[in-house]
């Protein structure tokens, strides 16, 4: 027993209903006995037959215990724990047996129970990034995650700290613990086929999950980034069966690198696929530039517009399309006759009889004359 163990804040008593636990700041022990029996994995009766007569609450105090690697002594106080994230609900389905926590703005914290699987590998190219997902799609595997990411747009996630200079290609799989080892069976074997891929701890995906999804005091954070720095980041998402979305890809990023007159200005440009299926896949095109020598409102046409232009030029140009499931939208709308072809003039009638005035998203899907 030592010092620090006498010096333990105990509690009077802890109630027996689980509501009445949830009004305590923490669940603490009631008294040395039940402390030191829990930090040896014993029962408190074990703990009391096997050393008769000790008291438990005196410093130096030398106790027969069980032969295991004992918890960390001591318990955490509230206070030095860190401010966020917290969890401030959670729910208990009993049909389904899962416990659901969520942080203060309604964002999913944590999972329980856990048969997710986070899966991993470095290549050097997008090329057979590209196949292994084609390859995985096609066998019928459905992960709940799905990624290819370049070394540019990788950096931005911290993937440069273990794959400089590298793509990064990312599965999770989840449900059932049947489904999802099957699942991750089933990718890993397709992927480890393959001799141009390394793995990737799996700590590390997992790690990256976790922090996927922004809160808003991330989004408070690069709005303030923005102002002080003027740099605007923007991505333009199209999609291609998968024998043209490495040309799609290839091409966009060669066309700004060799085209874009203010490609000095550019601070990052990459992209990664997110949205994969049997017949093709997405691709966001991700860049970030300083704006320089102009106004915010002449900003998009300096920068954002031509970018965005390339981007789909490339997409028809490979029989893509323009977009996937963010819409075509007002800078896309120059070329949504291009996009549908011979149906274009079918899909303007039936707007035209719906929506006599114009007024419905003008501007939004078929441009504007003169616009």
């Amino acid at each position: 027993v030592t010092e620090d163990d006498t010096k333990t804040d105990f509690v009077t008593r802890i109630p027996a209903k689980m509501e009445d636990q949830a009004e305590l700041d923490d669940l603490g022990y009631t008294n040395a006995r039940e402390m030191l029996a829990e930090r040896f994995h014993m029962s408190r009766d074990l703990l009391s037959a096997l050393n008769p007569a000790k008291p438990f609450d005196k410093a130096g105090t030398v106790l027969l215990v069980a032969a295991v690697t004992p918890m960390g002594s001591g318990r955490p106080n509230p206070k030095d724990l860190p401010e966020a994230p917290k969890v401030e609900r959670i729910e208990i389905d009993k049909g389904s047996r899962d416990l659901r926590a969520f942080d203060g703005s309604g964002k999913l914290f944590a999972f329980y129970p856990d048969h997710n699987h986070f899966l991993g590998w470095r290549l050097d190219k997008m090329k057979p990034g590209f196949e292994i997902l084609r390859d995985v799609m096609a066998a019928g595997y459905k992960p709940s995650v799905a990624r290819l990411y370049d070394a540019e747009d990788g950096a931005q996630h911290g993937f440069d700290s273990f794959a400089p200079d590298q793509c990064v290609l990312i599965f999770t799989t989840e449900g059932p613990a049947g489904v999802s080892q099957a699942t991750a069976d089933g990718i890993a074997e397709i992927v480890n086929a393959r001799p141009e891929v390394t793995r990737v701890d799996t700590e590390i995906i997992r790690g990256w999950f976790a922090h996927l999804n922004w809160g808003p005091e991330k989004l408070i954070e690069e709005r303030e980034f923005i102002r002080e720095h003027m740099r605007m980041g923007y991505t333009t998402e199209v999609s291609g069966n998968w024998s043209v979305i490495n040309e799609i890809y290839e091409n966009g990023i060669r066309r700004v690198r060799e085209e874009f007159p203010h490609v000095a200005d550019i601070t990052m440009l990459g992209g990664h696929s997110s949205h994969s299926y049997q017949t093709g896949t997405n691709m966001y095109f991700v860049y970030d530039y300083n704006v320089v020598d102009c106004t915010i409102e002449e900003e998009r046409e300096k920068y954002h517009i031509p970018l965005n232009a390339i981007f789909v030029e490339e997409a028809l140009k490979a029989g893509g399309s323009m977009c996937h499931h963010h819409g075509i939208g007002k800078y896309r709308a120059p070329w949504t006759a291009e996009e549908h072809g011979t149906a274009y003039r079918l899909m303007q009638g039936l707007k035209n009889e719906f929506d006599p005035n114009g007024i419905m998203n003008l501007g939004t899907i078929y441009p504007v004359e003169g616009n």
